[in-house]
């Protein structure tokens, strides 16, 4: 398993960029990262690496460019998928690793990769529509004028949301 500190000085340069939560996030994806790295371009070989390719194949010709970054991160797609991560943890990592080369300036289009898994909708919130005449009758069951008042403030503020969201 890789350390912190064999991501490499570029990577934790990044990562003092960004919140604690997503610095043990992106830690994952870039450890994954250079486990696929490591296994396609050899030991010792990471970020700096992948870099210097990238910014190689500028100095070449237009029509002799290879996009490096693209061609990377999907076969690392294909990598995550083997070893059977979820599609929001591939979805993920593939964002970090894409921050990350944004960061640098290495040009990528996220247009190109054609292996992401699809996004996973979000669960439907089973919210319950109250009536008015339930509302009515909740309030009155409430055992003082204090608590009454709290809920219909909370209601009322419901509503302004759910008003303004429709629009």
């Amino acid at each position: 398993m890789t350390s912190s500190k064999q991501l490499g000085e570029e990577i934790e340069e990044y990562l003092l960029l960004k919140r604690d939560t997503t610095q043990s996030i992106y830690r994952s994806a870039f450890r994954n990262f250079l486990e696929y790295y490591e296994t396609q371009h050899g030991r010792g070989k990471g970020f700096t690496h992948l870099l210097y390719r990238v910014f190689d194949e500028l100095q070449k010709p237009r029509r002799q460019q290879r996009r490096v970054a693209e061609i990377e991160v999907v076969q690392f797609v294909d990598f995550l998928k083997q070893k059977g991560k979820s599609g929001n943890s591939i979805r993920t990592y593939f964002a970090a690793v894409q921050s990350f080369l944004k960061t640098k300036g290495a040009p990528f289009s996220a247009k190109l990769i054609g292996n992401l898994p699809p996004a996973v909708e979000k669960k439907e919130n089973h919210k319950h529509q109250w009536r008015i005449e339930e509302l009515k009758e909740f309030i009155q069951k409430l055992p003082t004028y204090r608590d009454k008042s709290i809920a219909l403030a909370i209601f009322q503020k419901s509503l302004r949301y759910g008003s303004s969201s429709s629009h």
